[in-house]
């Protein structure tokens, strides 16, 4: 069963400037939204950013999201009212960048 995608402004913009990567960055976008606990070597975040989770998309560029049915009220409080309006089986792409700027 896949996820509904939801795309944050802040995703756009990023996606704006890695525009060269759009096709790698679709492909992985489509592989997360299948199952996002498997592909892209997806894994849970840590400390400030608890409730997220990052994948690779290059082996810099790292993308941010959240799995709906998994975030708790320690994810930023914009990613939970997002996630009860969309519901469970959603994905909510945050942001990407290099591996050093996105954490």
């Amino acid at each position: 069963m896949s996820y509904i995608p939801f795309y944050s402004l802040e995703f756009h913009r990023q996606l704006k400037k890695y525009w060269s990567l759009k096709k790698i960055i679709q492909r992985k976008v489509e592989l997360l939204l299948e199952n996002p606990y498997q592909h892209c070597k997806s894994e849970p975040l840590h400390q400030k950013l608890k409730g997220l989770r990052s994948a690779r998309i290059t082996g810099n560029i790292r993308l941010i999201f959240a799995i709906c049915e998994e975030v708790k009220g320690y994810a930023p409080i914009e990613i939970v009212e997002t996630c009860r309006k969309l519901g469970g089986k959603s994905v909510v792409f945050i942001t990407m960048d290099v591996h050093n700027k996105v954490y």
